[in-house]
Formats: structure tokens, C-alpha cells, sequence
């Protein structure tokens, strides 16, 4: 499959984001306030970029691209995962009980333990991140799921279980980017520690009750890393089998209604944490402190997260209406569209974090638990500001948001056209197009106007 559309639409899409945003004086490195391209212009440049995404495809894509195959998609075929996933899921264990134990005995009076960085830095953004050149990188590494593998050998689970519930794994996200974005004390060791073992121990029992499939279509972070993955051009199923396909290609695979809820919980809160950059956000939460501070950014947190399922709620019931097609089928066959949407905004909230506070984690592995110790000559590090200048942060922004969205235009495009052909499939993609336009502008706005 060689889909020369898509690279020409990303292409016209970046090329109009790049000429109109125009060069930027660079300065000293801020807050996203101070970064150096204008909101108008970056947000001009974004919204012609997706409608000449939107006109290319018209054009040059007319059937759908994205059929899922037997290279794509879960199967009999595929080469066996197990060597691989003995060494990867090795690390990702490794990894886990570090932070676990950091947490629970690391000196939690300097905050200076690798816990924080290992959740917010290196599972919440460098995991989707590395899913869209590698795929399915959580299943590789998912400590979780390794756990409830050797407790099968223990306690099987009864055959007669069922498929078990699905709406935990957005409620599981939604408590999540509560403890992230609202909870007043959220990089504390001790509340890390106490809510890994709970979160832990409850997907554990999950598996106990339902089995060790369930957690890939109950718990949090493998169903949200699961759907991102699927960008990338690595699989591997439930049978532990390794399947290589062209990237883009799984999402032609349907997702089920608790994905897409999950993928929307995720949108909300990066769009909560846009907001509260904002001076119009501070002046909301004033001089709160303490667990009024945790109610107020609750309740910001939760409203956002209803706008986007409003927004969506009302791009796919205009879809449903002039397709004529079930809602919810709708509902649920474009929610790959939202995937590349998530990892782009992902990438433009958190890359300055990554670059910045990766060098802080090189440093803490030297002394993970904050005793004092210089494991590998590394403790005395410290981060350089200068590595990467605010421009080049504001590009990397604005371009993730872009590009992000012209992908889900893209997705949702070869969606339309495996449904319906001629003017209808392009009718139907209007509702979806104006609600991306919408997220894309005030993605923009609030990364660089807050």
C-alpha cells in the first residue's frame, strides 16, 4: 500500500503552516505565554493547512486506503513476541518496582525522587510518543499485565467470567489526569505511592475476575496506549504474536465505545491543562489553596472534559443525520480519528517537558530514592535551559497540533469513503471537519495565548 495522498496532504498542510507563521525572534526560555509566534497568524496557518489537507483528499483519495488486512490487524499470522517481550516486559518491570519503591521509601521531604518523572515524563508522554514510530510500545513494556501473568499461574481465572466492564478504563484516565492536573499536591512521593498500589491492585483483580484480557479492554492505560499505538507499525495480539503493517493502517480496525470515550477523557484534560496557563484561569481559581484548590481544578477539569464529548457528541450526530447511519455506529467508526488528534496534542503539551526534564531524570537515576547516593556518576546533573530555544518549542507546538489533526482529517476521510462515495462522503466529513477546526484553534490558543 503506497497511499501518496497522505503524503501529499501532510505536506500541504505543514508546508502552509511553516510559510504563514513566518520567522520569530527567539528569547529567553518562559512559560507557553511567552512563546514567540503569534497566536493569529500560527492559528491562520493551522486552519488553512486542514482545509487544504481536506481539498487534497477530496481529490486524490476517493476509496478507502486503511482496509485492515491480516499483516495489519490481530491474527493467526505473525512471528512469535515472546523473546522480545520477555526483555521488554523485564524493564518495564524493573522500572515499576523502582518507582513503586522510590515512592513508598525514597526521602519524601526533598521531592528530589525518580517517582514524578517515571509517571508523568516517561509512561504519561515518552510511551505515546515512541507508540507512533514504534506501535504498540505499552504491550511491550506493561508491568500491569506482566503481574497478572504470573498471578495466572497461581489463581487462573474462571472460565465462565465474561468479558467483564469496559467503562473503567476512561474512569480509570478521568482519576488519572484528576491526581495530575487538579489534585493540590500531586508530585508528593507518599500520594504517588498510595495511588500506584491502588490502581494497581484494583486492575489486578480485574484480571483475577474477569482474566488477563480484560486489561486490554478495562484498564486505563493499556486501552489509551493501546489506541495510540495503533498509529505506529508494530502489533502484537493477545496470543503474543508480532504483526508488522503500514502506519495508520490499524485504525481501520473499529475501536470499542469505551476507547473512544477514553481517547475523549485524555482530549478533555489536554485541554484543561491549556487552560490553566491562562490568566483567565487564575483568576478563577484566586487564592484557593489545599483541597479547595484540588475542588476548583476538579470542576475546570470535568468541564472541559464535557465539551469535548458535547463537540463530538455533535459532529458525529451531523455525520449520522446526512450518512444515515446509526449514531453510535458513527460514534464508534470515527473514533480512530481521534487517536493521531491526542498524540499531537500530547506532543505539543508536553515536548519542552520531555526535553527538559529527561535531563533531570538522568540525573535522579543516580539516586532514585534521594539518600544521597551517585549510582552513575550522574547525581550532579543539571538542566541546561539551552538546549532548545523557545522558537523551536513553538514550532514543535504548533506543527504537533497541525499535524496531529490533518492525521485524524486523513482517518476519518478513508472512514467516509469506505461507507459512502461521491458527494455524500464528502457531505458527511463536514461536521467532523468544523469540530477539528474548532480543537486546533483553541488548542493553538491556549498553548501560545494563555
Amino acid at each position: 500500500m503506497k497511499p501518496r495522498a497522505l503524503l501529499v496532504a501532510v505536506l500541504v498542510g505543514a508546508t502552509l503552516v511553516v510559510a504563514s507563521a513566518g520567522p520569530a525572534a527567539a528569547h529567553g526560555v518562559g512559560g507557553r505565554s511567552d512563546l514567540p509566534v503569534p497566536v493569529w497568524l500560527a492559528t491562520y496557518g493551522a486552519v488553512a493547512a486542514m482545509l487544504a489537507s481536506f481539498a487534497v483528499l477530496g481529490v486524490a483519495w476517493r476509496s478507502s486506503r486503511f482496509e485492515p488486512d491480516s499483516d495489519a490487524g490481530p491474527g493467526p499470522r505473525g512471528r512469535d513476541a515472546v523473546p522480545l517481550l520477555v526483555g521488554t516486559r523485564g524493564v518495564g518491570l524493573f522500572v515499576f518496582v523502582v518507582a513503586l519503591v522510590s515512592a513508598w521509601f525514597g526521602d519524601a521531604q526533598s521531592g528530589a525522587t525518580i517517582t514524578p518523572l517515571t509517571i508523568y515524563v516517561v509512561v504519561w508522554v515518552m510511551v505515546p510518543m515512541l507508540s507512533l514510530f514504534v506501535g504498540d510500545v505499552w504491550r511491550m513494556l506493561d508491568p500491569i499485565d506482566t503481574l497478572a501473568r504470573l498471578g495466572e499461574r497461581v489463581r487462573p481465572a474462571s472460565a465462565d467470567a465474561g468479558p467483564g466492564p469496559t467503562w473503567t478504563a476512561p474512569a480509570m484516565i478521568l482519576g488519572f489526569l484528576v491526581l495530575e492536573l487538579a489534585y493540590h499536591d500531586s508530585a508528593s512521593p507518599r500520594v504517588l505511592a498510595g495511588t500506584m498500589t491502588i490502581y494497581v491492585l484494583v486492575a489486578l483483580a480485574g484480571a483475577a475476575r474477569w482474566g488477563r484480557g480484560w486489561l486490554a479492554r478495562g484498564e486505563g492505560f493499556a486501552v489509551l496506549f493501546g489506541a495510540i499505538g495503533r498509529l505506529g507499525p508494530i502489533a502484537i495480539d493477545e496470543r503474543d504474536r508480532l504483526h508488522v503493517g503500514a502506519p495508520l493502517r490499524r485504525l481501520a480496525h473499529p475501536i470499542p465505545a469505551a476507547t473512544t470515550a477514553t481517547l475523549l477523557v485524555t482530549l478533555g484534560g489536554t485541554g484543561f491543562d491549556g487552560l490553566t496557563r491562562t490568566t483567565w484561569w487564575l483568576d478563577v481559581l484566586g487564592s484557593n489553596t489545599g483541597w479547595d484548590r484540588t475542588f476548583v481544578a476538579g470542576a475546570g477539569l470535568l468541564g472541559c472534559v464535557v465539551v469535548v464529548f458535547a463537540l463530538y457528541g455533535a459532529a458525529v450526530w451531523g455525520v449520522s443525520k446526512i450518512g444515515r447511519r446509526p449514531l453510535r455506529e458513527v460514534a464508534l467508526g470515527f473514533g480512530p480519528s481521534l487517536a493521531p488528534i491526542v498524540l499531537g496534542y500530547a506532543v505539543a503539551h508536553y515536548f519542552s517537558l520531555v526535553i527538559f526534564e529527561a535531563q533531570e531524570l538522568a540525573a535522579r537515576i543516580s539516586d532514585p530514592l534521594s539518600q544521597g547516593w551517585n549510582l552513575f556518576g550522574t547525581a550532579t546533573w543539571r538542566i541546561d535551559f539551552t538546549v532548545v530555544s523557545t522558537t523551536t518549542i513553538a514550532w514543535v507546538q504548533v506543527l504537533a497540533i497541525v499535524l496531529g489533526h490533518i492525521l485524524g482529517v486523513i482517518v476519518a476521510h478513508d472512514r467516509s469513503v469506505s461507507w459512502w462515495s461521491g458527494r455524500r462522503a464528502r457531505d458527511t466529513q463536514y461536521p467532523l471537519m468544523a469540530v477539528m477546526i474548532l480543537f486546533t484553534m483553541g488548542g493553538i490558543g491556549l498553548l501560545l495565548g494563555g
